[in-house]
C-alpha cells in the first residue's frame, strides 16, 4: 500500500503479491475495518481507490490470499497453517510459543471472536517472551479478543502478545492491563516485527514504556487505532515515563495511526508515542487529551506533546504529516508542553525533522509552544533540528511555535488552517 497517500482526497491502496507461479489469488481491500472490494486474478499487483479528505481519518489494508489445491482441482480454498476458534485454542497456541515453537513462516488464523473471561483469578499469560517470541503471522480477520486481564508486578512484556518478531494484523483487543516494568500494552508488549490494523480499547497502566497498542516498539506499526485510557501507576520519582497512545517507547516506524484515548504520564508523554529514539512518525492523528501529572518527579522537567512527548536522535528522527486536536496540559511547574512534541534533542551528528504538521489543541503548562516547546538539552547535544511548514491554531494558548520564534511553526486562524489542509489535500 502507498501509505504516503492515506490522508489525501483520493486514496489508492495497491497490493503486490509474491510471485504466484500461475496460481489464482484473491485480493481483499478493507477501509476502516470494512470490506470494500474483492478481486480474483493471477496478476501479482492490483489497486483500489477510495475517495476521502485530509480531515477524514482513513485506515486500510489489503489481504492477499493464495489459492492451493487441497483435494482436487475443483476444490480450491484458502489454506492456513493453523486456525483458532476458541479461548482454549488460543491458550494452547500461547503455550506452544512459550515452550519454544516460534511458528516462523507459518500463519495462524483467528476464525471467531474470543472471550478470555479475564479476572483477578483468571489472568492472561502473554504469547511470547524475551527468550521465546512469536515469529509467524497472526491473522485476526478483524475479530475481537475481549476481556483480556493482566495485573502483575515485576514482569516485562505484558499484553496479549508479550514479544513479537513476526506479524500481527487485523485484530481488536479489549481489556485491562497493569504492570510495573517496561513493555506494557493491550496488543503487544514489545514489537520487533510488524503490527498493522490493530484496534485497542479498555485501560492500560504501568511504570514505564506503556502504550495503548504497543509498550515498546522497535519495528513497524501501521493503521492502528487506540481508544484505551493509558496512565502511569506511579507519579513520583522516575515512574510514569514513556507513555503514549499507540506506543510508549518507539525506536522504529509508526504510520497512519490514530489515538482517541486519554493519555497521562510524567516525563515523555504523548498522544501517539511517549518517547522516541530515531523514530519515524508519519500521517498520524491524535484526538485524545494528553495530561502531565507529576509534581514530585526526579526530572527537572516533564515533556508532554500532542504527537510525541520527547523525541531524541542518534542518527535521524521525524514527525511528518501529523495532526493533533487533543488538549495538551499540565499543572506541574516544570512541564514543557508542545502541540506536536514537547522536546527534541540529540547528538551533534543527529537530524530531527518536524514537517507538515498541524496543532489544533489547546495548550497549558509552565512552558508551551504551538509545535515544539524545547529544543536541545545542552550545547553539546544540539544536532540539526529542522522544522518545515508547520502550523498551530492562534487561539491554542501559545505565543510561539517553537522556543522564542515562529520559524516554520506559524500561528494561523482556524479558517486559514482549514484552507491549508484543503490545499495539502488537493496536492
Amino acid at each position: 500500500m502507498e501509505a504516503s497517500k492515506v490522508q489525501y482526497k483520493k486514496v489508492t491502496f495497491t497490493a503486490k503479491a509474491k510471485q504466484s507461479s500461475g496460481r489464482e489469488m484473491e485480493y481483499i481491500f478493507y477501509i476502516n475495518g470494512e470490506e470494500k472490494a474483492r478481486k480474483r486474478t493471477r496478476k501479482i499487483s492490483y489497486s483500489y481507490e477510495q475517495e476521502t479528505s485530509f480531515n477524514e481519518s482513513v485506515t486500510g489494508y489489503v489481504e492477499v490470499r493464495y489459492e492451493q489445491d487441497k483435494i482436487s482441482h475443483s476444490n480450491e480454498q484458502t489454506v492456513y497453517d493453523y486456525t483458532i476458534t476458541t479461548a482454549e485454542e488460543i491458550k494452547k497456541f500461547r503455550d506452544k510459543v512459550n515452550e519454544g515453537t516460534n511458528y516462523k513462516e507459518k500463519t495462524i488464523e483467528l476464525q471467531e471472536n474470543i472471550d478470555l473471561l479475564g479476572a483477578t483469578n483468571n489472568q492472561w499469560t502473554p504469547i511470547g517472551n524475551a527468550s521465546r517470541s512469536f515469529e509467524g503471522t497472526f491473522e485476526g480477520n478483524n475479530h475481537t479478543v475481549e476481556n483480556l486481564y493482566i495485573d502483575t508486578r515485576g514482569k516485562q512484556h505484558q499484553a496479549l502478545f508479550g514479544v513479537n518478531n513476526g506479524t500481527i494484523q487485523n485484530l481488536e483487543v479489549i481489556g485491562y492491563v497493569q504492570g510495573n516494568e517496561g513493555g506494557i500494552a493491550l496488543a503487544c508488549g514489545t514489537n520487533n516485527g510488524i503490527i498493522k490494523n490493530i484496534k485497542t480499547n479498555g485501560s492500560v497502566g504501568g511504570w514505564n514504556g506503556v502504550g495503548g497498542c504497543i509498550g515498546d516498539n522497535r519495528g513497524t506499526v501501521e493503521f492502528c487505532i487506540n481508544q484505551a485510557k493509558v496512565y502511569p501507576l506511579g507519579t513520583t520519582g522516575y515512574y510514569g515515563r514513556s507513555i503514549g497512545g499507540i506506543a510508549g517507547y518507539a525506536k522504529g516506524k509508526i504510520e497512519n495511526c490514530i489515538n482517541t484515548g486519554e493519555i497521562s504520564g510524567n516525563h515523555g508523554t504523548g498522544g501517539i508515542i511517549g518517547e522516541g529514539i530515531t523514530a519515524e512518525i508519519n500521517y498520524c492523528t491524535n484526538q485524545g487529551n494528553v495530561i502531565g501529572l507529576s509534581s514530585e518527579t526526579k526530572y527537572n522537567s516533564i515533556y508532554i506533546g500532542g504527537i510525541a512527548g520527547a523525541l531524541a536522535y542518534d542518527t535521524k528522527c521525524s514527525i511528518t504529516n501529523c495532526k493533533n486536536s487533543g488538549e495538551v496540559k499540565s499543572s506541574y511547574g516544570g512541564s514543557v508542553c508542545g502541540g506536536i512534541s514537547g522536546y527534541i534533542s540529540g547528538n551533534n551528528s543527529g537530524h530531527a525533522i518536524i514537517e507538515n504538521c498541524f496543532n489544533l489543541g489547546n495548550l497549558s503548562g509552565s512552558t508551551i509552544a504551538g509545535i515544539v516547546a524545547k529544543e536541545g538539552y545542552s550545547s553539546s547535544a544540539i544536532g540539526i533540528r529542522e522544522l518545515r511548514n508547520n502550523y498551530y491554531l492562534d487561539t491554542c494558548g501559545a505565543t510561539y511555535g517553537r522556543p522564542g520564534n515562529n520559524n516554520n511553526a506559524e500561528p494561523k486562524t482556524r479558517e486559514e488552517i482549514d484552507a491549508l489542509i484543503k490545499e495539502f489535500s488537493s496536492n
